[in-house]
């Protein structure tokens, strides 16, 4: 029993191993695809083509799928949302960005996505959902107290007249 458990602890670390070398080796061809991509855009008026994100997205959502504990998933899952919503599909973009918010509370970007779910709620995915925009919006104010103060406003006020849709609502600041 005591050299089951020795050997079944050996494979395991060694399996373990093996799985953060896969992972390092994806994250550095991503890494590069990402970055490739982003100079394309950068150079390219036009952007990165429609081939070309499609093959991105596949790739991160293969790493996503394949590497679901990776300590830089979040930043995948980030990317992911991003391609999405270039791709004008709110419903996905929101599925990710909710992945993000639910299991990385430390990620660098978190109030970023948060305040685009926020916005993908009350612009882009139909029927508009009320709650779900002010649970976004007062989870983004609960979650950074430091936020600047007239962004603050922003939101607060945004909060108080919420039943209104956002031209609307500009609208009726523009008045």
């Amino acid at each position: 029993m005591k050299y089951f458990f020795i050997i079944s602890l050996t494979l395991f670390s060694c399996s373990n191993t093996e799985t953060n070398k896969d992972a390092k080796n994806e994250q550095f061809i991503l890494t590069h695809k990402i970055d490739s991509l982003e100079q394309i855009g950068t150079n390219n008026s036009e952007g990165i083509s429609k081939q070309d994100q499609d093959q991105l997205l596949s790739s991160l959502e293969e790493y996503a799928s394949n590497f679901p504990k990776d300590d830089s998933l979040a930043f995948y899952l980030d990317k992911i949302q991003m391609i999405y919503a270039a791709k004008e599909d709110y419903i996905k973009s929101s599925e990710y960005a909710e992945r993000i918010i639910k299991s990385h509370k430390n990620y660098p970007n978190r109030a970023l996505i948060i305040e685009s779910q926020a916005a993908n709620y009350d612009v882009f995915l139909t029927p508009r959902d009320t709650n779900k925009i002010k649970h976004y919006y007062q989870l983004l104010l609960k979650e950074n107290k430091n936020i600047d103060k007239e962004k603050r406003e922003d939101i607060l006020k945004r909060l108080k007249h919420i039943h209104l849709p956002l031209k609307e609502y500009i609208q009726f600041l523009n008045q």
